[in-house]
């Protein structure tokens, strides 16, 4: 508009000077013709008008110029703004034009994700479910392939359960994590979009095909549940990363509706279970009421009291035989109480109410442990009740808590102690006279009273054999009725079992030779020592391989076999014998079962023996097991746990020490046949016998005749062996007369530690006898011991112990002191601590062993801190000082490690 303004006035100002110029020459015309007389006078009129004409011409003419410059600056900037206005109103075209594109896209994504969202939501059923799925993600990714992928719960796979387009023809494919596209989307849980498929390097082979690709995980509750995948297989398209935005949307839709398929098929699965679980309710209601009616009264009928009690201490049931023994109360009005409100009635009832209490209040939080005991009731009469206690679970495994349950066990605790009582006194009984009758038939053959005919000789090796069985048989009775009464006690150590076992088969060996069986052992070189009782484990394998050569014909083979297993070591022992059927193996370890076949029959034995050799090996932490048919020979198998530190070295066989005739020997002993035969013994290698028959007796003669020597029954008439040694040792003029215990059963530890310096077990062989004689009066010089170490505490404590013991001691502060001491003293043994000030154990012991003087002298090595004792063994045992003591030790101990230093023949 503005540059038509400008043209107009152009055109304007053109036509007035047109206009003026037509003036100009009318005016001149007029002034010449009307008021100019005379031509000089018109010149100057014509001259004066043409000046004012050109002045203003050149006015008009400016003014056309500037009008015409400023139309021109006008018309560049209005052509210039349209320019620009028309570039923009360009731009706005466009991008209205792309926005409603976009919005039309858009309106199209949500309609059709709004229209799957509610169709998927509405589905229920799994394969229909996955079909939309796929269907719907195709035609929101514009394309007709497609695929899905599920997770399999039982392996870890992926198999095809949907296909369109060319997948269709691929249902059923199985991928494992991290295999082809979708087995790597489901490995890293990401999404992947790949613009030509057949150049991954991850590609299947057969798939060239595919062009671009898609593929995205299902996810429901953090879980990948399935992977769905979209191609196009023209090469011209592709998707961009808007098309994976919108696939992930519809993802998560699919992932939801995934979701709700599976909560809709559990509430429905939960709600048809509910109405059988109303039904199976409504059915058995009256039935569980029944059921409760009949368990009250079946819990009432027990005899066996019964106490339920929860983790807070509350009394959840009791039988009425609670009630009537021991509170009196009714079993509904005790239900709901605290154990605790209890306290009187208990402490009125039983012997031990504290124990009582605090064993319920231990254990009650206790949801695994079974464990039994015995425990008194006082009122209102007093018994013996074995109290069991289990854990309380439903079957949901929710703990109610323990059940007490009380036996009264008073006829069954009595009639096991005059069991144990008789078999003690028959084993007494037994072997006393069996004792004369050994010894007495070893005198007979020996020629005592005169020459023996070969017909006499055979009867009396008759008889000597089955003297010999009884003596074997009271021999399991004693084993097993102690491991009944739990009374034995193994002396674990380190054990070399291969010496073990060569030792066994070697005493074994001529009876197997006689049979002409073949023994072969394949024993592992590298097995490591076993943690066990020596004596006890040879008791193992004697009962093992005695049986396989007794039940083994002649010419058969035995086997002995070792291999390691982690922490154990297996052993197995093999025949080729009569075998046995799957029935009597099943009774095969219980006490006094024999095979009943003529076979086993023919064969000697108490039915005793695998029963105790089962205890033995489970007491030791192993196990036993057999394998065996009839006709196919048999396999005993047992275990024993590996030993964590080397078996100590084994201590030098020393000779028989030789009699020492005119030494004089006290024998004690009540029954007077024994006593003789004794007696018949010790003359016989020149000593000279007294007889005492009674300990007050004993002591008597002791300290009257003064005797060299005393052996000592531990069962006398008037009172027991050791309290005869305690009163012999307890009088200055007995105490320093060494004593030989002899005893049915024997305890070694006792006997050491109240000063006895030897036992025999009956019945007693004579060389046996002359031997133990021989060696106790050989070693009838001064028993002093030399204890060295640091604390004066420790010292006090082991002194006691000693001078109980009846051994003259000597104290050492240090091992310098000690060393000193030993020079000058010379004693008979030391017990000697590692740590001390100055100079330390170890470098005593080294010194010790470098004189003359104590080169020999036994030492036991003390200490505080085990870890010491096995970092020093190695050298310890090199310096003949193998045996040792942890702190702190008690006085069984301490007798245990100077019992080792008398079996080494180092008696002090």
């Amino acid at each position: 508009m503005a540059v038509t303004q400008t043209q107009n006035k152009l055109w304007s100002a053109v036509a007035f000077w047109i206009l003026t110029t037509l003036l100009y020459f009318l005016l001149n015309l007029l002034l010449i013709a009307l008021l100019a007389p005379n031509l000089t006078i018109r010149i100057l009129l014509v001259f004066g008008l043409t000046i004012l004409y050109a002045i203003s011409t050149l006015v008009l003419g400016r003014r056309i110029w500037l009008q015409a410059q400023a139309s021109n600056r006008e018309l560049q900037l209005n052509i210039t703004e349209r320019q620009s206005s028309e570039q923009k109103l360009q731009q706005e075209l466009a991008e209205r034009a792309r926005t409603a594109q976009a919005l039309r896209h858009r309106n199209a994504e949500l309609a059709a994700l709004n229209e799957t969202t509610l169709d998927l939501l509405n589905r229920f059923g799994a394969k229909d479910l996955l079909e939309t799925i796929v269907a719907r993600a195709a035609t929101l990714m514009n394309t007709a392939h497609g695929f899905l992928y599920v997770t399999n719960p039982a392996q870890p796979t992926l198999t095809l359960r949907v296909g369109i387009g060319r997948f269709a023809e691929y249902l059923g494919l199985a991928l494992a994590p991290g295999q082809a596209l979708a087995g790597t989307v489901w490995q890293t849980g990401k999404p992947l979009v790949l613009a030509d498929y057949a150049t991954w390097v991850e590609h299947m082979a057969g798939f060239e095909w595919v062009h671009a690709i898609v593929c995205i995980p299902l996810c429901t509750n953090s879980n990948i549940v399935g992977v769905i995948g979209l191609a196009h297989l023209d090469p011209e398209r592709n998707f961009d990363a808007e098309a994976l935005a919108l696939l992930e949307r519809f993802g998560h839709l699919a992932s939801l509706a995934l979701e709700n398929a599976a909560l809709y098929a559990q509430t429905q699965q939960e709600l048809q279970e509910r109405k059988l679980a109303e039904q199976k309710m409504q059915e058995t209601f009256a039935e569980v009421e029944r059921a409760q009616t009949k368990a009250r009264a079946i819990l009432d009928a027990a005899t066996d009291i019964m106490l339920l009690v929860s983790p807070e201490h509350k009394i959840l049931a009791v039988n009425q035989s609670f009630c009537d023994q021991f509170f009196g109360h009714n079993p509904r009005d005790t239900v709901g109480h605290q154990f605790s409100d209890y306290a009187t009635e208990i402490e009125q009832t039983f012997a031990d109410p504290v124990g009582l209490r605090k064993l319920v209040s231990d254990t009650v939080d206790d949801q695994a442990k079974f464990f039994q005991q015995i425990i008194a009731q006082r009122t209102p009469k007093p018994r013996e009740l074995q109290l069991s206690s289990s854990p309380v679970h439903t079957r949901t495994n929710e703990y109610l808590g323990r059940l007490f349950v009380f036996h009264d066990v008073t006829r069954e605790r009595e009639v096991d102690r005059m069991k144990t009582e008789f078999v003690s006194m028959v084993s007494h009984e037994l072997r006393t006279p069996l004792t004369s009758i050994k010894g007495y038939i070893d005198l007979l053959q020996a020629g005592e009273v005169g020459e023996v005919s070969e017909e006499q000789r055979e009867f009396l090796d008759i008889i000597k054999t089955n003297a010999d069985r009884l003596v074997e048989l009271i021999n399991d009775l004693l084993d097993l009725s102690r491991i009944e009464a739990g009374r034995i006690e193994l002396k674990r150590k380190a054990v070399d079992l291969d010496r073990l076992i060569h030792q066994v088969t070697h005493s074994l060996k001529p009876l197997m030779t006689a049979k002409q069986q073949h023994l072969t052992l394949n024993l592992d070189p590298a097995m490591p020592p076993v943690w066990g009782d020596a004596d006890r484990v040879t008791q193992i394998l004697t009962n093992f391989v005695s049986n396989a050569y007794k039940y083994t014909p002649a010419g058969g083979t035995l086997t002995i076999a070792t291999r390691t297993l982690f922490n154990k070591v297996l052993v197995d022992v093999q025949d080729t014998g009569i075998g046995l059927s799957a029935d009597e193996q099943k009774q095969l370890f219980t006490k006094f079962f024999r095979a009943k076949n003529r076979a086993t029959q023919e064969v000697s034995g108490t039915g005793l023996g695998l029963a105790i050799t089962r205890s033995l090996v489970e007491m030791h932490g192993g196990e036993i097991t057999v394998t065996s048919a009839p006709g196919q020979g048999s396999t005993f198998s047992f275990t024993l746990p590996i030993a964590q530190q080397a078996p100590a070295a084994e201590a030098a066989v020393l000779p028989p020490q030789p009699a020492q005739p005119g030494k004089r020997v006290l024998v004690v002993d009540d029954e007077p046949d024994i006593a003789n035969l004794i007696r018949r013994y010790l003359e016989r290698a020149g000593y000279q016998v007294i007889l005492a028959h009674n300990g007050h007796d004993a002591l008597q003669i002791a300290q009257t005749e003064q005797p060299d020597l005393v052996t000592l029954d531990i069962v006398l008439a008037d009172t027991d062996g050791f309290t005869v040694l305690e009163w012999l040792k307890n009088n200055s003029r007995t105490k320093s007369i060494p004593v030989v215990l002899l005893s049915i059963m024997a305890d070694e530890k006792e006997g050491q530690l109240m000063g006895a310096v030897d036992y025999l077990t009956k019945p007693v062989n004579e060389q046996v006898l002359l031997q133990h004689v021989a060696r106790a009066l050989a070693k009838d010089r001064p028993r002093t011991i030399l204890v060295v170490d640091d604390d004066a505490d420790n010292r006090q404590l082991v002194t006691e112990f000693l001078t109980r013991a009846g051994y003259q001691v000597l104290t050492a502060r240090d091992g310098a002191e000690a060393l000193q001491i030993a020079q000058e003293k010379q004693p008979g043994l030391a017990l000697m601590d590692i740590r001390m000030p100055g100079i330390d154990g170890i470098t005593a012991l080294h010194e010790l062993r470098t004189r003359i003087e104590t080169r020999a002298m036994p030492i036991v090595m003390m200490t505080g801190f085990p870890a010491m004792l096995e970092d020093n063994r190695a050298e310890m045992g090199q310096l003949n000082a193998p045996i040792t003591l942890s702190k702190p030790f008690t006085a069984d101990q301490l007798a245990a490690a100077i019992g080792a230093a008398l079996k080494r023949g180092e008696t002090p």
